[in-house]
């Protein structure tokens, strides 16, 4: 059966739907899945071996699926699919073209919750049927599937690197720069190697010195580096849940926001918030203290 995936967020988002696909694909070994998304995201879905082969959401041939109805080319490429999990309204035109093109049920939710049901729990639910709920999704990421590390990163060992994502997609979603620098000062003074991950958010970030390796990778290496790295840290991003999901003992950094919706979901996750302890809500992030991030470095790692 060929089932295809479209979901058009950002990285967050889309790593957010992977315990559902895995599930999904579980539960329907048989399955083929096709993710119609951007490119980047669907090479990583590959890479996790849940998913089979990736459509490049960005290419002007998909254009079609947001017009009022599908054009007889979109009905063709879309009529060899039995069925689609789309990411989208019930009153998205991709919703009703999908279902005027392919011959087989589509399942489909709006890409975020209404309620404070935790993002990943709430895309579960839309594979899951209500009477057999299920356990708990496979394991996403293994280090079977992701061996590459980064460039750059073969000398050192990384059970030892500490990795700093000091971006997200918004500015003001980020703790001062000059935090996480005084921050990669005490890793590397208690024997880590502090690894700076940057990506197109941070292209304009000034985070070289000669203490620093800075990072600019694919996601399939920065997903081998994030299963082996010692120690997460970075701000309420889509890196952050990728590290968590990961496994990797991560701590993250939110401003106020829904932190029950959106908190990172793995096996040792510290989530920090700027409203914690009673703190002045006026400061935003720029109230978590380095002191407070090195003590729950140190509480992870001693875990």
């Amino acid at each position: 059966m060929r089932v295809l995936i479209y979901h058009t967020g950002a990285l967050g988002d889309f790593v957010t739907t992977l315990p559902a696909l895995a599930c999904f694909k579980k539960a329907h070994p048989q399955s083929i899945l096709t993710c119609l998304t951007k490119a980047t995201h669907g090479k990583l879905g590959i890479d996790t071996g849940i998913v089979a082969h990736y459509l490049d959401i960005d290419k002007a041939q998909w254009a079609g699926l947001f017009a009022d109805a599908p054009s007889p080319y979109l009905r063709d490429r879309l009529a060899e699919y039995a069925a689609a999990l789309a990411f989208a309204d019930e009153s998205s035109p991709v919703t009703a073209n999908l279902r005027a093109s392919i011959n087989g049920p589509i399942l489909h939710q709006p890409p975020f919750p209404a309620d404070q049901s935790h993002i990943v729990n709430y895309h579960l639910n839309l594979v899951r049927s209500p009477d057999k709920p299920g356990g708990e999704p496979p394991p996403i990421f293994t280090r079977g599937h992701f061996r590459t590390l980064p460039e750059g990163l073969h000398e050192i060992d990384p059970a030892q690197a500490v990795c700093i994502h000091p971006g997200s997609g918004s500015r003001a979603k980020n703790w001062p720069l000059v935090r996480f620098l005084a921050l990669s000062e005490r890793i590397a003074s208690r024997g880590f190697t502090p690894v700076w991950l940057a990506g197109p958010a941070e292209k304009n970030l000034n985070m070289l010195s000669h203490k620093q390796l800075v990072v600019r990778t694919d996601l399939s290496a920065l997903t081998a580096l994030l299963l082996r790295a010692r120690l997460y840290i970075g701000n309420d991003s889509g890196v952050t849940h990728l590290a968590a999901l990961c496994g990797c003992p991560t701590i993250a950094l939110f401003e106020i926001g829904n932190k029950a919706v959106w908190h990172p979901r793995g096996r040792m996750v510290k989530v920090i918030t700027a409203c914690d302890h009673s703190r002045a809500t006026t400061s935003g992030i720029a109230a978590i203290t380095v002191d407070e991030v090195c003590a729950a470095g140190i509480n992870l790692l001693k875990s």
